[in-house]
């Protein structure tokens, strides 16, 4: 399949508000980037604060995984993801929640589920450790967007041990990977998140 379908859905995104300025083809590209650090074969995937699908819609579109989970907490733009789940073709492998991250991550269906968790300006890097962690698998990956002009360091290797999260290598790319090296804590995700793990 070409992407001018996706873009044609993505476009949609942007005209409903739920995509930032900049040609679509480089939020696609930057979406890509996410599969280039994909490191072992995807069963479940999981994207959090899927917005307009970037990069959790694009990567199921390429078929980087077998089955996605797209969740936001906004039904707009659950809604919006379930047209163009429908546009594209992607029912038999996709699926949205309009959940929040952190009740997912308590659910006993999905924590320690997911071979893989994307997420894209979805908050600081203490909060996507500390909800993605509890939807990974031991041996997971955490796959986060760098951007540009961060912080030096932006992830505390204390804070993501505490999660059961270790780096994998340099973080200074567009993309970030982490590993899952044991289950997370049941004590994780808290339900006020403060203080933040770092």
């Amino acid at each position: 399949m070409t992407d001018e379908l996706l873009f044609e859905v993505l476009d949609r995104a942007r005209r409903h508000g739920h995509l930032g300025p900049g040609p679509i083809e480089e939020h696609v590209a930057r979406s890509r980037r996410f599969a280039e650090r994909v490191r072992l074969p995807v069963g479940q995937a999981i994207d959090l604060g899927a917005g307009a699908g970037v990069p959790g819609l694009v990567l199921a579109n390429d078929r980087v995984g077998d089955h996605w989970l797209l969740v936001d907490r906004r039904a707009t733009r659950v809604d919006d993801l379930r047209q163009a789940i429908g546009r594209l073709a992607l029912g038999e492998h996709v699926e949205v929640a309009l959940r929040d991250v952190a009740e997912l991550g308590r659910d006993p269906h999905w924590r320690g589920r997911a071979d893989l968790v994307t997420a894209r300006s979805f908050g600081r890097p203490a909060e996507v450790a500390e909800l993605a962690a509890p939807l990974l698998r031991v041996g997971g990956q955490l796959l986060v967007s760098e951007p540009p002009g961060r912080a030096p360091d932006r992830w505390d290797d204390a804070g993501l041990d505490s999660v059961h999260l270790r780096r994998d290598g340099d973080v200074s790319g567009a993309v970030a990977s982490f590993t899952q090296f044991d289950a997370c804590p049941e004590r994780f995700p808290r339900k006020r998140r403060r203080p933040a793990l770092w």
